[in-house]
């Protein structure tokens, strides 16, 4: 059925209703639609392009469906179609669907939850007017008031907050690169002790994004309160969202909201110095692409960790660049003096560096002078940085109230009043780390109960969680076995205690410091700790570790560094400590005298082996008249002086004095005393080292037996002489016996301690040099590295024993067939010698000679030798000329210099050595007298047989008063020295060696022994040939008397000896008593041995020859008479001496001028030289010359033709240029002329 149509009244009527609606809601949607835009553009982008469409979509359907309203009111009458129905009620429902949702979008804006922005500090803007007024509603349980809301109060972009003022000389640092390298967005929290620099580093980064217009929104909150962060979040949200919220947490919630959200606004929030991470719980902002969060805390806590968040710690300066910044503050080099030093004292704490610079600045000082009073210990922190208000670069705390409020809030923290007591502990100790163990044992427990009376002691759990609190709070740094405080730290609570905390403490910590040191020092790393914290212990506590005596941790820790091979630390330390010891406890304490020992015993084993002698010397005269001869101490320095002149070279001075202090041991302590034992066991060392092995492999053994009885089988020094026993039965020659000892050895100590304990590991690697010394080296290189990997698991690679095995290792594996492996090895082990130990450590050194004794032998002597002398320097520098390393490195010098084969070089090398030698050891050594031979030989070598037997002369005489006259390295010596002296061709050269060769025959073989006969009378006649006559008759006086006290005066030794004094009595210018001489030893000689004696015609032709000198014609005819009538009876009157004694008288008559007695003695002498050898025999020219010459001046014819005769049967037998015809011509020419 069809409708009936409307009214059109109703209709107008409808529409006009429609009309009015439609404009009120476009006007209302229009105004909400403006609010929505202002309030939903952010302050750090743009507005979505979505929404954005939302809003001018909604604006253009509210103008045109109101217009419609408003067209179908008035054009209907004109219209028609615009009287529709279905048009109307389209228009009505389209009205109240957008009424609808714009009262929806309405109720949004009024109640959207806050976003979160982090506190702001500065003063917000004042309020703005609005246009938008407040909505009041009326709730169902009451009335309720909403905060007004403006619009947003900042323009972009916008700083919130006051960054600290930058730092003046500002550095790159590890941490700034790291923020600014890492991703724009996310959170980061630094993490660091106080005054590292952490606000500096966020205000850094944060003043950068700023200055590069990378920020919309900075927000700066010192957070060290949580009521400091909710009061800046409020003025943050206020002034951002322009809501003022009267409650903080909704504030909060506002401004943590609008940071969610993605307006576009690029932002950056830095909480500075948040006390606890408690205090951010429900503030944090939220992960947006668009903003990034800093935290700077100096707590450590698990809380800060979560995603999204890294952690950066913020470590001191480096020292480069503690001096980069104090270059950059101080300038000039005036005040730069000991710059480098001050950082280290100021533990390169940034916050400190800044504060002393300014302090330095303000009073005009240096750093030097800023060191010495920093130094002070009666100045405290306070005093050394600028007064409060002028503190440098806004600080608003010095750095003693820093810390000293961090230590208050420690100490707050469950367990209450236990950090402080640790924190006091450790300021006694190095600011480097004091082992985890100090604090947790049972000794720093009673000293921290000692601090709060009456309340049970501190128990191990509230030691640890103490401990963790000041790690949180950056008190200390805990981990890794060791607990460590900065120094300053250190200082701020030294300052704050009394006299009487820091004895009772000291006592503490010395006490817990003994108690941790291992009897066996297998863990470098551990007892270096000990060590320095013993150094450090005693350095802050003054002289509360010695009084009333020195604790025994201060010896402890001397030991410890001397073991460790510390020397240059060890001597430093005992030198400090004995200045102390003098000091507090005086001189002639017997702890200052146990302190010079010890010195004194560090200085010889660090190569300084004549002062360790000298020193001991002076010490046991010291303990001898101060505490007796039977003194404990007196009889320990002794066994200490008594080693130590052995190691200097007097080993037999050794034992000698180790037999006395034995015997007195015995009397004082016992048999049985760990110290007498000790005693034996050094006599018995000393006893194998001058060769006695046998004596010294029964004395070890003796000792084995009375340790086993007094300490049992498994006690470490019964161990210990087991090792002994070992090693000499190896020296002794009985290789397998050391092989097997050693092994069960290292099997029982492998049963008691394990294949890792430290002596186990050494007795392992002496089984395996046994090894190789009983013909195996490759099972010596294989056990060596399986010694070696374990020393370098177990105690390190840079351990002493580890380094000692390499270089076992390296000689095994040359020895082996692999000579450049074995160098390339101890190249390397040198090289860690030098960066462990240093250049002039013995280590090194021995390290350095052994890699020149791989050269050499590897053919590279040059080498070899250039090292070797460049190590014989650096340890004469060192300490000294007299020392025994430096005898060792020059007998290897002479070794290769002998091998390169240069008789100059190898001279000068065994020169050097015998000098070294014969200082040290004394120039009847074996050593020495070896060195000798070796000279000697390579003297003559090189062409120098004089200097060569004057040398063997010297050995001969040492060896002598070494061995006596009936061993037999004399005799070779002797037998030896008499070939090369007769090989001497200069006289001179020859007198020194004959006259030793003289004596020493004659202790050798006797004086009546024919050789020693002979070699005086040489040494005689090479007295005569140098001209030096009464030397020789000095030598023939003492050679009479030598026979005539041995054979007796008519003995036909002495009588030739007494005809060679004649002789000699002539030379020195006296002929008549010569003559005189000769005739009675020819007269004795005569009566003792008959007419015919041999020995006859030599003493009377002696008588001849001294009348000849006298020149008394009487007498020489006499003395001719007799001589000649011995001649002819001993030789027969045709023996060519015969003819010689003839000879002699008739030219001497010719001379004299006696013609009538010489002219028949010379033709008589003629005829029988004509008749025995022809008339061409030289003696015949002679006679027929002399001839001439005597009738020359009484019957020149025949004697000019006699002459010519000679000259031409010269000419015929020697040749017309022979010297003597040459001679002859010329004299016939003169008298030719003269004619």
């Amino acid at each position: 059925m069809p409708r009936a149509p409307m009214d059109p009244d109703r209709f107008d009527a409808l529409n006009l209703t429609v009309a009015l609606v439609a404009l009120a809601v476009s006007l209302l949607g229009t105004r909400i639609a403006w609010m929505q835009y202002a309030l939903q553009r952010g302050p750090l982008g743009r507005i979505a392009r979505l929404r954005r469409l939302w809003i001018w979509a909604s604006i253009v359907a509210v103008l045109l469906l109101g217009g419609w309203g408003v067209l179908a009111f008035f054009g209907s009458a004109r219209v028609p179609w615009l009287r529709s129905t279905t048009m109307s009620w389209a228009a009505l429902t389209a009205l109240l669907l957008l009424g609808s949702l714009t009262f929806v979008r309405y109720r949004h804006l009024r109640h959207a939850p806050p976003t979160t922005v982090e506190a702001v500090t500065n003063p917000s803007p004042a309020p703005l007017e609005s246009d938008a007024e407040a909505v009041i509603g009326i709730a169902a349980v009451g009335l309720h008031t909403h905060p007004p809301v403006h619009a947003s109060r900042v323009t972009w972009p916008h700083l919130q907050g006051r960054l600290p003022q930058s730092a003046g000389s500002l550095l790159q640092r590890p941490t700034d690169t790291s923020l600014s390298t890492g991703p724009s967005n996310g959170t980061t929290v630094l993490v660091g002790m106080a005054g590292v620099g952490k606000s500096q580093i966020a205000a850094t980064y944060a003043r950068r994004k700023w200055t590069d217009h990378t920020l919309d929104l900075l927000i700066w909150i010192p957070a060290s309160t949580r009521n400091d962060i909710l009061a800046a979040y409020t003025r943050a949200a206020a002034d951002i969202t322009g809501v003022e919220d009267i409650d903080s947490g909704a504030a909060a919630e506002r401004l943590l909201g609008w940071l969610a959200k993605p307006h576009g606004r690029r932002w950056l929030i830095v909480f500075d110095d948040v006390s606890t991470p408690g205090d951010l719980t429900g503030l944090w902002p939220p992960d947006s692409p668009q903003g990034r969060v800093l935290v700077t805390t100096r707590r450590r806590e698990s809380a800060w960790e979560g995603p999204g968040r890294d952690l950066l710690d913020v470590v001191v300066f480096t020292p480069a660049e503690a001096s980069a910044y104090l270059k950059g503050k101080l300038v000039t080099a005036r005040r730069l003096a000991a710059a480098a030093e001050m950082a280290t004292d100021l533990g390169h704490l940034p916050l400190a560096l800044a504060q002393a610079v300014a302090y330095i600045e303000d009073l005009d000082l240096t750093c030097a002078r800023y060191r010495k009073r920093f130094a002070n210990r009666h100045k405290r922190l306070a005093e050394l940085v600028p007064e409060h208000d002028a503190l440098p670069d806004e600080h608003i705390a010095s750095i003693a109230t820093t810390w000293s409020l961090s230590i208050e809030l420690a100490d707050r923290l469950r367990p209450t009043g236990v950090a402080r007591p640790l924190l006091e502990l450790a300021s006694l100790l190095d600011s480097h780390g004091a082992p985890i163990e100090l604090f947790t044992g049972l000794a720093i427990n009673r000293a921290a109960a000692g601090d709060r009376e009456g309340q049970n002691p501190f128990d191990a759990e509230d030691i640890g969680d103490a401990l963790r609190n000041l790690h949180r709070l950056h008190l200390a740094d805990v981990g890794n076995g060791s607990v460590r405080v900065h120094s300053l730290v250190q200082r701020v609570v030294r300052e704050q205690l009394t006299t009487a905390d820091v004895d009772r403490l000291a006592l503490t910590a010395a006490d817990a410091l003994t108690a941790l040191w291992p009897d066996d020092e297998t863990r470098p790393e551990e007892t270096q700790s000990l060590r320095i914290n013993t150094v450090a212990l005693h350095h802050h506590t003054g002289d509360a570790l010695l009084s009333p005596r020195a604790h025994g941790v201060l010896f402890r820790a001397g030991r410890s560094f001397g073991e460790a091979g510390q020397y240059d630390a060890v001597i430093h330390y005992y030198k400090v400590l004995d200045t102390h010891v003098r000091n507090v406890l005086g001189p002639h304490h017997v702890q200052s005298l146990t302190t010079r020992a010890n010195l004194a015993l560090w200085r010889g084993r660090s190569g300084d082996v004549a002062a360790a002698v000298k020193e001991l010397a002076l010490i046991a005269g010291d303990q001898t008249a101060l505490l007796g001869a039977d003194h404990q101490n007196t009889l320990l320095s002794r066994v200490a002086l008594a080693h130590w002149r052995g190691v200097n070279g007097d080993a037999s001075g050794a034992v000698t004095a180790l037999e006395l202090v034995l015997d007195d041991m015995r009397r004082v302590l016992g048999p049985e005393s760990r110290h007498t034992l000790a005693c034996r066991s050094h006599l018995a060392d000393w006893l194998g080292r001058t060769g006695r092995t046998e004596a010294a492999l029964a004395a070890f053994t003796g000792i084995l037996a009375d340790q086993i009885k007094v300490y049992g089988p498994d006690y470490r020094y019964t161990m210990a002489t087991r090792d002994n026993v070992a090693l000499w039965l190896g020296r002794s020659g009985d290789i397998k016996g050391a092989v097997s000892a050693y092994e069960a050895l290292v099997a029982d100590q492998t049963r008691l301690h394990g294949t890792d304990q430290y002596y186990t590991l050494i007795n392992r690697a002496s089984l395996a040099g046994w090894r190789g010394k009983a013909g195996d080296p490759v099972a010596a290189v294989r056990e060596y590295e399986e010694v070696l990997d374990d020393q370098r698991r177990v105690l390190g690679p840079d351990h002493p024993s580890t380094r000692a095995t390499r270089a076992s290792l390296a000689k095994w594996r040359k020895a082996s067939g692999s000579p450049e492996i074995a160098i390339a090895e101890l190249e390397l082990l040198l090289a860690d010698q030098i960066r462990i130990d240093g250049d002039d450590h013995p280590r090194t050194f021995k390290t350095r000679a052994d890699l020149a004794s791989f050269y050499g032998g590897n053919g590279e002597v040059d080498r070899a030798l250039k090292m070797l002398r460049e190590l014989h320097a650096a340890q004469t520098r060192l300490h000294g000329p007299d020392q025994l390393v430096n005898i060792q490195t020059s007998a290897s010098i002479a070794h290769f210099a002998e091998q390169k084969g240069e008789p100059k070089e190898a001279i000068a090398a065994f020169e050097a050595l015998l000098a070294e030698r014969s200082r040290m050891s004394g120039p009847t050594d074996p050593r020495t007298l070896g060195t000798r031979i070796k000279l000697a030989y390579w003297q003559r070598r090189g062409g120098d047989t004089a200097k060569a037997a004057m040398t063997l002369a010297e050995l001969l005489t040492y060896q002598l008063d070494a061995f006596g006259a009936e061993h037999d390295d004399p005799r070779r010596t002797s037998t030896r020295l008499a070939g090369w002296c007769r090989s001497i061709e200069n006289a001179g050269d020859a007198l020194e060696p004959y006259r030793h060769l003289l004596i020493g025959q004659a202790r050798i073989l006797g004086p009546e022994d024919e050789r020693v006969i002979q070699t005086g009378a040489r040494l005689s006649r090479l007295c005569e040939v140098n001209n030096d006559p009464q030397r020789s008759l000095d030598l023939y006086l003492a050679i009479v008397q030598d026979r005539e006290r041995h054979f007796g005066a008519d003995h036909p030794h002495t009588l030739v000896a007494r005809r060679g004094v004649a002789k000699r009595w002539g030379l020195v210018g006296q002929p008549r008593k010569a003559r005189d001489l000769f005739r009675r030893v020819r007269d004795d000689q005569l009566r003792v041995l008959g007419p015919s004696a041999q020995a006859l015609p030599k003493s009377s032709m002696g008588v001849l020859r001294w009348s000849f000198v006298l020149g008394e014609l009487a007498g020489v005819l006499d003395a001719y008479e007799i001589t000649l009538d011995d001649h002819v009876r001993v030789f027969g009157a045709d023996h060519v001496r015969t003819l010689a004694v003839r000879t002699a008288c008739a030219r001497w008559l010719a001379e004299r001028g006696e013609v009538g007695l010489a002219a028949p003695m010379l033709r008589a002498l003629l005829r029988d030289q004509l008749r025995l050898f022809g008339a061409d025999n030289p003696h015949a020219f002679g006679t027929r010359t002399a001839l001439a010459h005597l009738l020359a001046a009484s019957e020149p014819e025949s004697a000019r033709a006699l002459l010519e005769g000679v000259l031409a049967d010269r000419v015929r037998v020697q040749g017309a240029n022979h010297r003597e015809t040459v001679a002859l011509r010329t004299e016939l020419d003169g008298r030719a002329d003269a004619a």
